[in-house]
């Protein structure tokens, strides 16, 4: 499990979107430094869910225990926006 605090360089894909529950980011190089979630209404939830770094071009984020809706992932250089089922 990395920080909370989570940033991505240069990611290559961010996959499924929609999703279930797991989102996973792959690319080279991943830097997990700082990465925030918010809901489309810019409430930051960060601290709801999950992250884990199993390599270091990986990282797998658990929204299990975030409600149906539409999400925004964000880092330092990307903004993702993540439908979540």
């Amino acid at each position: 499990t990395v920080n909370i605090n989570t940033t991505i360089t240069s990611p290559s894909s961010v996959f499924p979107n929609p999703t279930y529950n797991v989102i996973t980011i792959n690319g080279k190089n991943l830097n997990v430094n700082e990465i925030e979630i918010y809901t489309v209404l810019g409430q930051n939830i960060t601290s709801k869910v999950e992250f884990n770094k199993p390599s270091d071009t990986k990282i797998l984020i658990d929204l299990s225990q975030l409600h149906e809706g539409v999400y925004i992932i964000k880092s330092m250089e990307n903004s993702y926006r993540i439908m979540k089922l």
